[in-house]
């Protein structure tokens, strides 16, 4: 398949507003590809080269591209620039020219030029990189050249997530959606979109239903929902079992020691990969009597003079790429363990809580090394029982307990009540914080004038529509220099009009849109019914909006996906109407 036809694909599906009608164009651009083609497809849908907990790092300048795209079109540096201005999008920009391609590049050739992009390094790199990027542009049509600058970027901006791309698989084999649930099953365990497409391409959907775990590609991590009393959980589970709510962040292990160089792999919550981050981890890990394992856990730093633990805001400065060793000296970490998923060869999905857990004990009888440990936990039968627990864990300063069924397996990808999560409350506010999206930005009056920006809107994600709704418009929580870096991050990802994945009513249109990329935790007093916000609106009731929000920080742990959705957000408004 050409490299053109994928791109005019692409230009189409930025024409289309309605995921069904995205679904089936995509359908139809891989049921024509061969299974490499489907592969790459996949990955280059969603902005990346491979798997996302691979990563894709081109490590090339937007001030490099400026240079090639001036040279290409024969234009000054500043004459783009100004062009650039007013569009925000380098790609869109080239694409708007016309010039005589050099070759028919195929996907696979562009695929393999990009690959071969991202492995040119050394003290040249920049000027190397750039000379490649104008040869590959120079062979291409502007259509194409559009994206192959959009993906190097990280813009790709398609407007739609692995989701769709789950349903596009299934339309692609059989028509309709009938195959999401055991394309979506697959995908949960094995979390490859491409490595999905190839194996249904290759050997068809009896290959998929036998797939299961794989040390090495991360299970994507089940959820808890929440509810507002210790009485209201216990009232949903009946007996249960409590475990502490600490402040750090999740890691999913990968062990491999059948390798001649044992593998120890460290997942973040949105699947990317942090091996590199944690040292001071691995020696611990590999104590572990296992052959092959998979387990989760919660990772937070601590004082080593006093053994605390440290607050999140210190804990999160572990996730860095430079000066790793001289952190991990001044911010040790403990990994407390919470869960086993997948241990010498076979898959505990399916075991109850109580089986995994025994299962996870019996791995840590030998292991002296308390940089990590199987988390504590206490068996609950009432209320006052959880409430007691809940507040011996706010007085060690903790976040909260996740409260779990002993009976309940392990469901991964999915959020339900088989964990819940009981966390300090505010009186008089919602019984959590939320994790809203940005989705653009008002430009400032008065003091904040001077800033360019003075307000922003937030959104939640709708998983049954693959798209991000509207639910607060925010003009307080932060500081002036804060406000001024919240510009420079959205300027970054801004772009020249609604995301088609964007649902907003045209009362509410931010003067400059972004890329739905960025997660704040929100705080706010109530939600409310309101005519204008988008958030679970349909042709029966109105969209659900925060009173009072406020921005309380980031979640830079969890993608746009991993946001509140709809469903969440609505649970939480029936649940004010009881209290």
């Amino acid at each position: 398949m050409k490299f053109l036809e994928l791109a005019k694909t692409f230009d189409e599906l930025e024409a289309i507003s309605g995921r069904t009608e995205i679904t089936k164009k995509l359908a139809h651009l891989l049921k024509t590809a061969s299974w490499q083609e489907a592969a790459i497809i996949c990955y280059i849908s969603l902005g990346e080269l491979r798997p996302p907990y691979e990563g894709t790092q081109f490590n090339l300048a937007e001030k490099s591209l400026i240079k090639v795209v001036s040279d290409l079109l024969g234009y000054t540096q500043e004459e783009i620039k100004k062009e650039l201005a007013k569009i925000s999008d380098l790609g869109q920009l080239i694409g708007n020219y016309n010039w005589h391609p050099k070759e028919d590049l195929s996907i696979i050739d562009v695929y393999k030029e990009l690959e071969t992009l991202e492995n040119i390094s050394g003290g040249k790199s920049q000027e190397e990189k750039a000379a490649v990027v104008k040869k590959l542009l120079k062979d291409l049509d502007p259509i194409s050249a559009k994206y192959v600058l959009r993906i190097i970027l990280g813009k790709i901006r398609i407007g739609f997530s692995d989701m769709t791309i789950i349903d596009a698989l299934s339309w692609m084999q059989e028509g309709d959606k009938s195959l999401r649930h055991k394309l979506e099953d697959a995908y949960n365990r094995c979390a490859d979109i491409g490595y999905i497409a190839k194996i249904l391409k290759k050997d068809g959907i009896e290959a998929i239903e036998k797939m299961g775990c794989i040390v090495g590609i991360p299970i994507r991590p089940a959820a808890a929902e929440r509810l507002p009393t210790a009485e209201a959980i216990v009232e949903k589970l009946g007996d249960c079992i409590a475990q502490p709510k600490l402040d750090g962040f999740r890691l999913q292990i990968h062990v491999d020691k059948t390798k001649s160089k044992p593998m120890v792999k460290f997942f973040s919550r949105n699947l990317k990969d942090m091996s590199d981050m944690f040292p001071d981890l691995v020696d611990a890990v590999l104590q572990l009597n296992v052959e092959t394992l998979i387990c989760e856990g919660e990772a937070v730093a601590y004082d080593p003079n006093t053994g605390q633990f440290e607050p999140f805001q210190i804990t999160v400065k572990r996730k860095r790429k430079h000066d790793i060793e001289e952190m991990a000296v001044d911010l040790p970490l403990k990994v407390f363990i919470f869960d086993l998923l997948y241990l010498n060869g076979r898959e505990y999905l399916a075991d109850t809580h109580e089986e995994r857990r025994t299962k996870l004990l019996s791995i840590f009888k030998s292991v002296k090394d308390d940089k990590i440990q199987a988390i504590d936990e206490v068996k609950i039968k009432t209320g006052q029982q959880l409430l007691d627990y809940f507040n011996s864990m706010i007085g060690q300063g903790l976040e909260g307990v996740v409260v779990k069924r002993p009976d309940a397996i392990y469901t991964p990808g999915k959020r339900n009540f088989n964990w819940i999560k009981l966390k300090r409350q505010e009186k008089g506010h919602l019984e959590d914080t939320l994790d809203c999206v940005v989705l653009g930005y008002y430009y400032g009056k008065g003091k904040r004038a001077s800033f360019g920006i003075g307000a922003f809107l937030v959104g939640i994600y709708n998983d049954r529509q693959d798209a991000f709704e509207t639910v607060a418009k925010i003009g307080t929580g932060l500081k002036d220099q804060e406000w001024k870096e919240l510009k420079k991050k959205c300027d970054s990802i801004s772009i020249g009009k609604r995301p088609h994945n964007v649902e907003c009513s045209k009362e509410l249109y931010p003067d400059v849109w972004v890329n739905p990329e960025i997660v704040c935790q929100i705080r706010a007093d109530e939600i409310t019914r309101s005519p204008l916000h988008t958030a679970d609106k349909t042709e029966k009731h109105l969209g659900l909006a925060l009173r009072f929000p406020r921005i309380m920080g980031y979640r830079s742990d969890k993608s746009a996906f991993d946001a509140t959705t709809a469903k969440e957000l609505t649970r939480l408004f029936e649940d004010q109407k009881k209290k």
